[in-house]
């Protein structure tokens, strides 16, 4: 089968009434379809778009909530041969350079979504003259059609655009032809079958989410089990109940998860999970920590998991997905490399060893060297090299060089963006088509993969991509008195967390006339608005003291070798991010208590505690229900007292917070029964304001 639509086609002949995929919310309500009302559904609704004058190659965006009507609405415009482009909802009063961009970029012809959501999207992008011109058209199956033309395999089946920046995001170009043949060395790979049960929350946007989470369950006859990315972060272990109750066998997420799941699950008391039906639990999108993963395994083992389940793996939206991984008889290595070296690209082994025989005891803290996690091997049919990022020439095992992979897999390159596309996907009369990733690693003697670095110092947090140049450039835009040009930001590796450092050129003027805390509050102020990013540290430095290139570009590699080996000389004034030092024994009055709230609300948001309007909701001071469950999980854990997550919506500003959260530990310290907050509406609020980050823990 050639395509994404013959596969539909044929699951729906061959077993109309085997149910094909599940959706799970909150309250446990499951909502199933079969391979026959999907197909006849997406039928009903490729009709409709066809009444809509979509026609075959045009673009339309898909602002979904999690759902099934996402996947019709997806198999809809693959049906018609329209292009689909899967994007997060945007947040109430929030930028919308990205979608802007977007748009821009593949000039759409419609904005499709629920009809729940239709109200809500319209006015939201309303401010934007380019989105509000589009029509955004609701989800309706009052439609019949006659039999389509199959796409052929050079038909562009979807456009992944690169998360996370507002410089210039590009839409990859996945063909059908590409994406079967993911799928298929996916599937051999992961050893899914009609049995396997995938369990899935991520992002259908992400394409993680969207061809591991859906698609290969449409590929391999597996029935799937779906939450909301929304629901995981207010309630992650519904992801190990969903595993549980429904027996999955295969799931997937990013690192930060897994680390999310070994805090929750450390409770011994928690005796009713079990992950003994898992056969695959993959872990990618992000940089994987060794300590995550054997502090996870340990745990785990404990409520079932079996050996060489974890499969830490790499890929990316330029190879359609999956690049590497690991099979079950594949074991999961790791290397102990020096440090310092390693910023130098150069590896120098002190240390080896094999996931399962791994203790977390046994693991140093990486002052001085640096752990790395095996990728595993290249799927069947593709092949992974690794070459000088400036020659191109093959690099031998065990040398640093940009990754590279080539194979059926390959997209056809970038939308509307043959300048880059020729940089990236190269097809050279003397070599096979391959892609540069623009990442940086190795393989050993065995062809194991290693990642080790970025060469465009491209940085990701909780599987969302940022560019350094976006942040700074919304950083020294804050002020006349710091440097245009004259920035560098880049990301660490602190307490198992990615953390973000910016290094801040002042103006000649600005030294002279310094007033170094408004600045600091401008710069955190900004970049939470317009990135969703909290930054660990700020350093305002003299100008030309970023380490710079012969022409002139900056080396933000080098200005992170500095950081980490203490080598800045002249820094001007420095900010480090502090968790506020609250205790229960701390709060003994209302007044104290709102002032703990008013120092955590500050921080959030990158402002003086001064500044802040104390009556106003929190959603009008810019409190995004991500920001508000990292400070519900905050104040839980200086409280010691349960709070529901909708509790900053219901007592939405500081006075009332305080009021109904002081109440609530004056009757739990007496004894008496806890108030019962009563659960909101989440239709008022944005899925995906809970997901612009995907905090790796909610009290981060």
């Amino acid at each position: 089968m050639k395509s994404i639509i013959e596969i539909l086609q044929y699951r729906a002949e061959d077993s109309p009434d085997t149910i094909a995929y599940n959706y799970i919310d909150l309250t446990g309500n499951i909502t199933s379809i079969t391979y026959g009302t999907l197909l006849t559904k997406t039928i009903l609704y490729a009709s409709y778009l066809k009444s809509k004058k979509i026609h075959k190659g045009d673009r339309c965006l898909l602002l979904f909530p999690q759902g099934i009507s996402f996947i019709i609405s997806f198999l809809a415009c693959n049906w018609i041969g329209a292009i689909p482009i899967p994007l997060n909802i945007p947040g109430r009063n929030k930028p919308l350079f990205k979608w802007e961009k977007i748009a821009s970029d593949a000039n759409p012809v419609s904005i499709i979504t629920t009809p729940s959501q239709k109200d809500f999207i319209t006015t939201t992008l309303t401010p934007s003259s380019i989105l509000s011109s589009l029509p955004v058209l609701a989800i309706k199956e009052d439609f019949l059609t006659k039999k389509n033309d199959s796409p052929s395999p050079d038909t562009i089946a979807f456009l992944q655009y690169t998360s996370g920046s507002t410089g210039a995001p590009k839409g990859v170009m996945v063909s059908q032809h590409a994406l079967i043949n993911n799928l298929k060395e996916t599937k051999k790979l992961f050893s899914f079958s009609k049995e396997s049960k995938m369990v899935s929350w991520l992002p259908f946007y992400h394409d993680m989410g969207l061809i591991l989470g859906i698609l290969q369950g449409l590929y391999s006859q597996c029935p799937v089990y779906l939450m909301s990315p929304a629901d995981f972060m207010s309630h992650p272990l519904l992801w190990v109940e969903i595993i549980t109750k429904y027996k999955g066998t295969h799931t997937a997420a990013p690192n930060f998860a897994y680390e999310l799941i070994a805090d929750k699950l450390s409770d011994k008391s928690r005796k009713n999970y079990s992950f003994a039906s898992l056969e695959r639990a993959v872990c990618g999108a992000e940089p994987i920590h060794l300590s995550t993963m054997v502090r996870f395994q340990e745990i785990a083992a404990s409520y079932g998991l079996k050996d060489h389940v974890i499969s830490p793996g790499y890929g990316l939206a330029e190879a359609t997905l999956v690049v590497s991984s690991h099979t079950v008889s594949q074991p999961v290595k790791w290397l102990e490399v020096d440090k310092k070296l390693l910023l130098e690209n150069t590896v120098s082994k002190i240390n080896q060893g094999i996931l399962n025989d791994t203790k977390e005891s046994t693991l140093k803290k990486e002052d001085f060297s640096s752990y790395l996690v095996s990728n595993g091997h290249c799927i069947d049919n593709h092949t992974i090299t690794i070459r000088d990022p400036e020659t191109g020439i093959l690099s031998p095992p065990q040398q640093i060089g940009e990754i590279c992979f080539s194979g059926p897999s390959l997209p056809t390159g970038y939308w509307n963006n043959p300048k880059v596309t020729s940089t990236t996907f190269i097809r050279e009369i003397t070599t096979i088509p391959y892609i540069k990733t623009g990442d940086l690693g190795f393989l050993d003697s065995d062809n194991t993969l290693y990642v080790t670095g970025r060469i465009k110092d491209l940085i990701i947090i909780r599987g969302a991509n940022y560019y350094p140049q976006d942040i700074e450039r919304t950083a020294f835009s804050c002020n006349e008195n710091l440097r245009t040009d004259g920035a560098a930001a880049f990301s660490i590796l602190k307490e198992g967390q990615e953390k973000v450092i910016l290094f801040q050129e002042l103006t000649r003027s600005g030294i002279r006339t310094p007033d170094y805390k408004l600045w600091e509050q401008h710069i955190k102020q900004e970049i939470i608005r317009t990135h969703g990013i909290i930054l660990e540290s700020i350093f305002f430095i003299p100008p030309m003291h970023i380490p710079r290139t012969t022409s002139g570009k900056i080396q933000r590699s080098k200005a992170k070798s500095m950081y980490l080996n203490n080598e800045w000389k002249k820094i001007i004034h420095s900010y480090t991010r502090q968790p506020p030092l609250y205790t229960a024994t701390d709060i003994t009055s209302q007044a104290q208590l709102e002032q703990c709230i008013t120092t955590l609300v500050a921080e959030q948001l990158g402002v003086s505690e001064q500044s802040l309007k104390y009556n106003t909701p929190f959603i009008e001071l810019g409190i995004t229900s991500m920001m508000s469950l990292l400070i519900k999980d905050t104040l839980e854990n200086i409280l010691d007292i349960p709070i529901p997550s909708t509790t900053l919506f219901n007592y939405n500003t500081i006075p009332l917070l305080s009021q109904h959260l002081y109440q609530l530990k004056e009757q739990t310290v007496t004894n008496h029964i806890p108030i019962t907050t009563p659960e909101e509406n989440y239709d008022h609020y944005s899925e995906q304001e809970l997901l612009s980050l995907l905090e790796k823990e909610l009290n981060d």
